[in-house]
């Protein structure tokens, strides 16, 4: 959840320390309190697969997914990789590694969904940053419930909510992330809006991960009543590290938004004019539904863009860094 300033935000036991007083602004990792002390230290999740896999080193199949922990709210949750899946990064491990013209291609893949990236090719140098944002862009999965295709919505496993369609969801992620790796253009600074950005429109809205089989068993049940106000943060968020990329960098963010939104494939979401995200939307409950949220605030209220978001971007942010501020409201504090 954002971070709360003041005595609520003291630390106690194993947790990472207490956030700076509310002139700090700044998102920094190691006080993250969604993250174990051990995450916040180092700012990251898997940052030995990374490295093994920049470098050309093997790394066990699923090496890139980050085991579940207790959270401080009585349960344990694992973590949902919101951008670069660890299948994804399973077949990076395999690349063939760059020709004369510095590109890198992933394997040759005969069946199975990544026959549909066979031999995709994409610039070397810019695989340690996806490989960076794609390891701060992490949702815990008790809290969980995707955007799929055609106006879908999917609940992860472990979330306790029904799971049809999470395949689809996880391809649409798939499809993002090796179209943004496969950018000549992206710099790794929108690499981690462009992982951040992800995230927020695959996280369904409210009324539409309501209509999810057994949406009312949500493992974390206090995220069923935050739902759309941890949206909103993340959306605002998202403004704030866009606006400090460069106008060229913004164009890419831009584009490669354009395409995740039409693989969505629903009319009842817009982007927001500009700038990348959708409007800000109602946060309070709606007859019917297990999970708050409602529609886009009118253009006159709370959408305003002078909004800011609890937090500001991390100074001089890595991939990684962005991805980590982004999605942390998609988190739980952890024990």
């Amino acid at each position: 959840m954002p971070h709360q300033h003041g005595k609520s935000a003291k630390a106690s036991g194993k947790t990472t320390p207490k956030h700076p007083s509310p002139k700090q602004r700044r998102y920094e990792a190691r006080y993250d309190r969604t993250l174990t002390a051990s995450q916040g230290k180092a700012g990251s999740f898997r940052d030995n697969v990374v490295d093994s896999v920049s470098t050309g080193k093997s790394i066990t199949k699923g090496a890139f997914r980050s085991p579940s922990n207790p959270t401080r709210r009585g349960f344990s949750s694992g973590y949902h990789e919101s951008y670069l899946v660890t299948d994804a990064v399973d077949q990076l491990s395999r690349r063939k590694v760059g020709n004369k013209q510095g590109f890198s291609s992933l394997p040759k893949n005969t069946r199975g969904y990544w026959k549909k990236h066979s031999g995709a090719k994409f610039p070397e140098k810019a695989l340690r940053a996806a490989l960076k944002a794609g390891d701060g862009a992490r949702t815990d999965t008790a809290r969980t419930i995707l955007s799929a295709p055609r106006g879908g919505s999917a609940g992860h496993s472990g979330s306790g909510v029904h799971t049809g369609s999470q395949s689809q969801a996880h391809d649409l992620l798939r499809d993002q992330s090796i179209r943004a790796l496969s950018d000549p253009k992206i710099s790794p600074e929108a690499q981690g809006v462009i992982a951040g950005l992800t995230t927020v429109w695959s996280i369904a809205p409210g009324k539409h991960a309501s209509r999810v089989k057994n949406a009312a068993k949500l493992k974390d049940s206090s995220a069923k009543s935050s739902w759309e106000e941890d949206r909103n943060e993340a959306k605002l968020r998202v403004r704030q590290s866009f606006r400090q990329l460069p106008k060229k960098d913004q164009k890419r963010v831009l584009k490669h938004e354009e395409n995740f939104f039409k693989s969505l494939g629903d009319t009842t979401r817009k982007r927001s004019r500009n700038e990348p995200g959708s409007p800000l939307r109602e946060t309070g409950s709606r007859k019917g539904n297990a999970i708050h949220g409602g529609d886009y605030f009118a253009k006159s209220s709370k959408s305003s863009s002078s909004k800011r978001p609890r937090l500001d971007p991390p100074s001089k942010a890595s991939p990684r860094d962005t991805a980590l501020y982004i999605t942390e409201p998609f988190r739980v504090k952890r024990q």
